[in-house]
């Protein structure tokens, strides 16, 4: 996944660090994360927590293996240690539904080492990956060190908001990407699939066709003005126009050879609307009290370039709005496509 990189999390920070400070006194082993690295890694597993209970309404489990990482070290949380490189054991730990977790330290020698995949570029960037032929989920976050150096000192709390934010929409990932690797083999036994397929297929398949990118426009504004619509009748009455772009786009551009990216699109704007939306929540929770929640999406919207992001997010909005208990039916493999879902409401 490729996520999106919104003030009270700064006295929140500051009081976790000090608590971290206690924990792991006033000096620090070599194989213990700094203070503030510790504090951000924890920052994260509390805001998942309270993702998964309250947005995505799902039981906790143990936290998926984290890799948190820097350009010199890798911190695993929660890894198969039979298959990590040379590595230590830290004595730092981390707390996730009532445990407590031990960070195990990888010296990253140029690259980021990552399970059952080539070494990955130090550069800043959140992804859900899976491992174990499919079976199991990893997330890899940066952490301060790394993505503060993408701008100026004092854009720092906004850029902890923003990749706090991306870390949980990668997290969420980790509760879909299983499931649905075998409903993308269904898939590919129904219809001709290119080989290698990621959320921005249909991007990149028609970003340049003039045609399609205008039926989308369409579609796009009327999802927007559905969703900031001052009135229930208009919010209505747009998400009718835009079910009916999307419906010629597909027939349109969705046939013979390329009927299945049909289901593949509503396959990526699930699994990126989800995201998009937990992304979205927590942007609310660390928003300033008296910024509306028109401005917190408008700025989490502008900040995508991806298609099935920015169409995911206003997607699960609307969702959100006249499905609420939708989390049962959508956080599961057997989701059914949200523009049929959409399509019944009156």
């Amino acid at each position: 996944m490729k996520p999106v990189v919104g003030g009270r999390v700064g006295q929140r920070f500051v009081t976790a660090g000090a608590l971290l400070l206690s924990l792991v006194g006033s000096s620090v082993r070599a194989d213990d994360p700094d203070p503030k690295a510790l504090a951000w890694m924890q920052s994260v597993l509390d805001a998942w927590q309270t993702t998964a209970l309250r947005d995505l309404r799902v039981p906790l489990q143990s936290p998926p293996w984290i890799i948190f990482y820097d350009d010199s070290t890798a911190w695993h949380l929660n890894p198969d240690t039979a298959g990590l490189p040379k590595h230590t054991s830290s004595k730092a730990t981390l707390r996730y539904a009532k445990r407590r977790y031990t960070l195990v330290r990888v010296v990253n020698d140029g690259k980021l080492w990552v399970p059952d995949r080539e070494p990955l570029p130090l550069v800043p960037r959140s992804v859900t990956m899976v491992n174990s032929k499919g079976q199991k989920p990893f997330t890899i976050l940066p952490l301060p060190r790394l993505f503060r150096r993408a701008a100026p000192p004092d854009e720092a709390a906004e850029l902890n908001k923003a990749f706090l934010g991306a870390a949980v929409h990668e997290l969420t990932h980790t509760r879909q990407l299983v499931g649905y690797g075998k409903r993308l083999d269904d898939l590919r036994a129904r219809f001709r699939l290119p080989e290698t397929v990621d959320d921005n297929i249909i991007q990149e398949r028609y970003g340049e066709d003039t045609v399609y990118a205008a039926i989308l426009a369409e579609e796009r504004a009327a999802l927007n003005e559905a969703v900031f619509a001052k009135n229930a009748v208009e919010a209505k009455s747009q998400l009718g126009i835009a079910l009916e772009s999307a419906d010629l786009r597909k027939k349109t551009f969705f046939d013979g050879d390329n009927a299945g990216l049909s289901e593949l699109e509503d396959f990526f704007l699930v699994l990126e609307g989800a995201g998009m939306w937990a992304q979205y929540q927590q942007a609310r929770r660390v928003a300033p009290p008296s910024e509306p929640w028109q401005r917190t999406l408008s700025l989490l919207m502008n900040r995508t370039q991806s298609w099935s992001q920015g169409e995911g997010l206003a997607l699960f909005v609307l969702l959100d709005r006249y499905r609420p208990n939708w989390q049962a039916t959508f956080i599961a493999p057997t989701f059914p496509s949200i523009f049929a879902t959409l399509r019944q409401v009156r």
